[in-house]
Order: structure tokens, then sequence, then C-alpha cells
């Protein structure tokens, strides 16, 4: 089921659920404010088109429940707990540390998210719906190792790992109560700006990376009741028909980069787009980050997934 044709937005509706707290674990695409203190100066604060709401905050929204932060850290700013239940990172890779230069992101690993809220909060309850993603920077990290001489079949093996690792850390969420669990599949990460202004070869390698990734983590959950938000096919039909959705441009960003430090939409607001209105009209924020107006299609199809899975009216 893909969510295309609507005539409002389903995520600005409040239904009745039995649950009462959203739990979050990923990276930048589900971080809702790590980093804010930093990027505030520039009107920014996630990475999107700011202020727009991510997936994350329309899912919560829909059901009536509250999304904020675990923390905030990164960028030197002083650490302090906010207490929400969004344990989410920009920059975090699924196990290993974060290393994207220029930024200081914090970026703890979707591991350590899980491991901080274990510590912390020990279990979970039936009342509890669970988000968990990652793997693109993990992509990412793997794809700087094969530049320098990484063996491709070898950098494959290690994002199938990344992918089994991330049902790791599902099992190990189950053990400690978790019953309601959603996780994310990798978008078309070879067709963002970043990989597509590099060399056909090299998008090719992302693609199979993300291929062998996606087919894992499938192959991972097929006997669980874990729920799949299939993001990939999702990103293929928004693709096939971004035009009849109103949007204009799909492959560059809705920010301007050199507005931004480190290009990144953490730091984009209304003053740095390209033009007026491109917060809804372009696919990306920057050149991996979606915008707004795609972020609002991506939680309308979450949600309507959740809703079916969960029998939310």
């Amino acid at each position: 089921l893909f969510i295309f044709a609507l005539s409002f937005s389903i995520s600005s509706l409040a239904f009745q659920s039995r649950f009462t707290r959203m739990v979050v674990f990923g990276d930048s695409l589900s971080d809702v404010g790590t980093y804010s203190p930093a990027a505030s100066y520039k009107g920014g604060g996630k990475f999107t088109t700011n202020p727009g709401k991510i997936w994350v905050e329309l899912v919560a929204e829909s059901m009536g429940l509250p999304m904020q932060e675990n923390r905030h850290e990164g960028f030197g700013i002083p650490f302090k707990l906010i207490g929400g239940t969004n344990y989410a990172q920009g920059g975090a890779r699924i196990m290993g540390p974060g290393t994207l230069e220029p930024t200081k992101f914090s970026a703890r690993s979707v591991a350590e998210q899980v491991g901080i809220y274990l510590a912390d909060s020990k279990t979970f309850t039936d009342n509890d719906l669970v988000f968990i993603q990652g793997g693109a920077n993990d992509i990412f990290q793997i794809q700087k190792s094969v530049d320098k001489g990484l063996a491709e079949d070898k950098a494959v093996e290690m994002i199938q790992k990344a992918a089994e690792d991330l049902f790791g850390l599902i099992t190990q969420l189950q053990a400690a109560g978790a019953q309601n669990i959603a996780v994310q599949n990798l978008p078309l990460v070879d067709k963002t700006p970043r990989i597509l202004g590099q060399s056909a070869s090299k998008q090719a390698f992302i693609h199979r990376m993300q291929v062998a990734f996606n087919q894992r983590l499938a192959e991972k959950i097929a006997d669980t009741n874990v729920l799949l938000l299939d993001m990939n096919s999702f990103d293929q039909n928004f693709t096939l028909n971004y035009q009849n959705l109103g949007f204009t441009n799909v492959t560059t960003p809705a920010c301007k980069p050199d507005s931004l430090f480190g290009e990144l939409a953490l730091f984009c607001s209304v003053k740095t787009l390209v033009t007026p209105g491109a917060d809804m009209t372009y696919k990306f924020a920057d050149d991996v980050h979606p915008s707004t107006g795609f972020s609002r299609l991506v939680g309308d199809y979450y949600w309507a997934l959740v809703r079916v899975k969960y029998s939310i009216d």
C-alpha cells in the first residue's frame, strides 16, 4: 500500500490507540533536536528545512503523543539531559562511532542509544511503540574504505553485517519487553544529491550496498512480528510520481549549501532556501536529508502502516 493521493494530511488528526509512549532510536532521519542549541542561531535544529516537522513528529502527533529529544550534546555544547524518548542522533552508525567531518556530532551509535535507554528505563510495556532505523551512515563510512582500497565484496559483507547488527538490537529490545517494534529500511541512498554527483560506478556500488542491506534486514525480520516500514519502495514510487504530487525537484538541495555550516540541513531555515517554497516542492533539504514536504509524505505513509498493523481507529 502506497499513500500518494491524499486530500488531507492524516498526520494532522489525533487517533485513539493503546499506545502511551513512542520510543525512537536512529540517525539524523529520526533526530528531533540533539544538536538544536548549536543550530538555533541559524533558525535550524533538525535535519530538514526547518522549522518543518520530520516523520517521527508527525506520527507522534497523530496519536497525540509527545516527541522530544532525549538530550542535547555535540558541537561543543554543554551536555543537557532533556528526558524525551527520542534517542536518535544525527551522524549515528548502527554500531560504530560517527566520523562525519567537519561537523562535530556526538553521533552515539544506535547500539549506544539502546544501551542508554535500557540503563535508564530497563524495560518496555505493551503500551510502548518503538521505532528503530539506521544504515545510511554505515554505507557512507564503508564507501570511504572502498575509496582507500577495500574490496567491494568485503564492503558488501560489512553492510550486510550492519543489517544483522540492527536486527540484533531489535532482539535486544524484544528481550527487554518491547512487543511493538517498527524498523525502517534504507531509502534510495544512491539517488541523493551527494551520490548523484559522483561517478556512475560509485552510484552503482552504493545501490548494491543499499540493496544488500535491505535484503538482509528483510530476511532477518521475515518470521517476526516486527513492522517493516518499507521506505525503499515508497521512495521508488515517489520518484516516479513526484511531479503529480506537486514537487519540482528531486536532485538538488532546497537549502543553499554555502549558507549552511558544513552544508548541513541542520542549519537550514526559511532564510536559506534557494527559492521561496522550496521546502515544500524540493525533495531534499541538503545533499541527503528530506525536505519538509517530502517528510510530510513519509510521515503519512508510516502512519498509515502503523494504523493498519496496530488497528488504530
